[in-house]
């Protein structure tokens, strides 16, 4: 009997111990909740001023200079949440992204011509602070942070991301037991993208040659691996019963080397003729148009008649939709070529272009492809050889070829910055120079403005 006693009462202590630890378990929990619970938030003081510093660093290194500008988009309430205000609440959208956020408010900055409250540069550690100033304190609010790319000399650019930012920032964490969970000076460093190329080479003149360096590579490794083909079959003492064995391999790499250097042959040799014929036809529909210096007009050559205008740049009339500045005589190698005014690869294949500089102040370089029928026969060249030079308005420039001379492609200065009149250049059969003629200026004959026609002709 006392037995049961016992072991009843054995129950009721563990059924009592059992229950002292669930509701143990169930008033950490609450308790946890509670210490959780959105009421413990400090709410923010909106009424504090704020600062916003910017470190701006690319590979850890600072950039100086760097311009960011700051609008205040929103108000802040006490709880944390924000409110977008006008004009940029028109394009806010909750749904989107925020980098389409941040897209669509700088499109309304622009759109609507917004101020930004503040506007800093980087110093030479790289930061920028936007804090409070004198009658213009900083509140707190949701700010759009745009970034101004810093343009260098060497026309790259250092550029950031725009972005968003809330101030005060959100913390969460407490601190030697006082809550801290809104941080009013707010630390950002926007990563910077360098759109330069770290591998880019130095400048060079433009590459005006036919692809001729092929050729004898092509041919003379397709006729070293043919022979060679061939040697390697007949040392064999059985054929190959394999569909293709090395040597036959070889006579087929071989054979395929050679046709494409002939085939480049015969590509190069239409390509120079195209040219040609491209070069005569502008310059009989520029010739339509030009008026002639040498005509008499009262008995007199014109010009015996004028003085020349005054002009720095070089007249442009708009030809077949190109623009020219000039047509280019040159006697001795019989050749007759528009210049046009301004140079670009797909217009060096059709004519010689304006690289630089002007006939009127002396310092005109002209650039041209090393087709046959364009500038491939400048060495020919000899000193005193003529060259004639005639303006879009009729005015004719001679000049006598004074030096020859070979520059590297990347004496751009050597080249452009001559104590010549004029310069013409291409390029060496393998490209590796530059094919460079220096002229004097013997005579000039200006031109008579009562002759000029059409600013426009479309043949």
């Amino acid at each position: 009997m006392e037995r049961n006693r016992g072991d009843r009462t054995m129950k009721r202590i563990k059924t009592g111990i059992s229950i002292i630890i669930m509701l143990a378990a169930f008033l950490s929990v609450f308790a946890l909740n509670v210490a959780a619970s959105p009421d413990s938030i400090q709410p923010i003081d909106t009424s504090k001023k704020v600062t916003l510093t910017l470190q701006y660093l690319y590979n850890e290194q600072p950039i100086d200079g760097a311009e960011f500008r700051l609008y205040r988009v929103g108000d802040v309430t006490r709880a944390g949440a924000f409110k977008v205000n006008s004009p940029f609440y028109e394009v806010y959208d909750p749904n989107d992204e925020w980098k389409d956020v941040v897209s669509k408010m700088l499109q309304q900055v622009k759109v609507r011509e917004v101020d930004p409250v503040r506007v800093k540069n980087t110093d030479s550690n790289g930061v920028a602070v936007f804090q409070s100033e004198e009658n213009s304190p900083l509140k707190t609010g949701l700010y759009l942070v745009e970034s101004i790319p810093l343009e260098l000399e060497n026309e790259d650019a250092y550029i950031a991301t725009s972005f968003l930012v809330m101030l005060p920032s959100f913390v969460g964490s407490n601190h030697d037991g006082v809550q801290q969970v809104w941080n009013y000076d707010v630390i950002a460093a926007p990563k910077a993208r360098y759109s330069g190329n770290t591998t880019k080479k130095d400048p060079i003149l433009p590459q005006t040659g036919v692809l001729w360096w092929p050729v004898p590579v092509l041919a003379i490794a397709g006729f070293c691996i043919f022979l060679l083909g061939i040697f390697i079959g007949r040392k064999k003492k059985r054929i190959s019963k394999k569909k293709y064995s090395s040597s036959g391999a070889m006579l087929i790499m071989g054979i395929l080397c050679v046709s494409t250097a002939l085939c480049l042959v015969l590509y190069n040799g239409w390509d120079n003729m195209r040219a040609g014929s491209d070069a005569s036809d502008e310059c009989a529909s520029i010739m339509r148009i030009m008026p002639d210096p040498y005509k008499e007009v009262d008995g007199k050559s014109q010009g015996d008649k004028n003085s020349p205008v005054d002009i720095t740049e070089m007249p442009v009339k708009r030809v077949q939709d190109n623009d020219f500045s000039a047509i280019l005589s040159i006697p001795s190698l019989s050749l007759e070529l528009p210049v046009r005014d301004k140079w670009s690869y797909p217009g060096l294949r059709r004519s010689p272009c304006r690289y630089t500089g002007s006939a009127y102040t002396d310092n005109l370089v002209i650039c041209g492809h090393n087709y046959s029928a364009h500038f491939g026969n400048l060495k020919r060249l000899t000193k005193g050889s003529d060259i004639v030079l005639t303006a879009m308005n009729g005015d004719v420039f001679s000049y006598k070829v004074e030096e020859l001379t070979d520059l590297s492609p990347t004496d751009i200065s050597e080249m452009t910055d001559s104590e010549y009149d004029l310069t013409l250049f291409t390029c060496t059969i393998g490209g590796g120079k530059r094919v460079t003629v220096r002229c004097r200026l013997i005579n000039l004959v200006p031109h008579d403005p009562r002759t000029v026609s059409s600013e426009y002709v479309l043949f």
